[in-house]
């Protein structure tokens, strides 16, 4: 079943209106969560505007409750640690980083494939990923690009293993590894952990 919204396959169904299902594919999901929290945002701060114009007009204020304000988003870590629910991300030696949805979106994958008991370990793998990624000394561009890659993965590592797409994900395993075979700590991290990648997938060994 592919998502209503792109040809990803779907992996949530959500109620519709006026009956039936709509098919989401993890990606799609995230980001119809966060047009509902963005949507509920913009109420409150509609009613916190309400119950200033009614005070205004008694020339009174601080009586009646307000909602208070949300934290933006994305996260800013200034020193400390953010949990995200498999994922650790540690800023004491990469100063600030904005928790993108990739990152996001990992740590959501991870938590599917544990409700399926992950026998092949590649949750644990894409949160050692990630961590190591996020924490290392790689530039911003291409950490951010490397989440990107890694999201994907990540996706269509949730999927029914008859669903998942090797010859997609080949690729992107390889373009992974030229990045991070460029730096011994990073290198050794992706040696200990393409394995669980390439043997989820299905893919012989890659040279990367």
């Amino acid at each position: 079943m592919k998502c209503s919204q792109c040809s990803t396959p779907a992996m949530f169904l959500l109620p519709a209106d006026g009956g039936g299902q709509v098919p989401l594919c993890l990606r799609c999901k995230i980001a119809y969560n966060r047009m509902l929290l963005e949507a509920n945002d913009q109420l409150e701060r509609e009613i916190n505007n309400l119950q200033d114009h009614m005070e205004a007009s008694f020339g009174i204020s601080g009586i009646l409750p307000r909602y208070q304000e949300r934290r933006p988003s994305p996260i800013v870590l200034r020193g400390g640690d953010v949990h995200l629910n498999n994922v650790n991300v540690q800023n004491s030696d990469i100063g600030m980083l904005n928790v993108s949805a990739n990152v996001e979106m990992v740590d959501s994958a991870i938590t599917i494939l544990k409700q399926g008991a992950d026998e092949n370990n590649v949750g644990e793998a894409l949160g050692k990923l990630t961590e190591g990624i996020v924490k290392s000394n790689l530039d911003a561009k291409i950490k951010s690009e490397l989440m990107e890659i890694l999201s994907v993965v990540a996706g269509e590592a949730t999927l029914p293993h008859g669903d998942r797409r090797p010859a997609v994900v080949k690729p992107l395993l390889l373009q992974i590894g030229k990045y991070l075979m460029g730096a011994k700590a990073l290198a050794d991290l992706w040696n200990l952990t393409k394995p669980f990648l390439t043997g989820h997938f299905g893919i012989p060994d890659i040279e990367a």
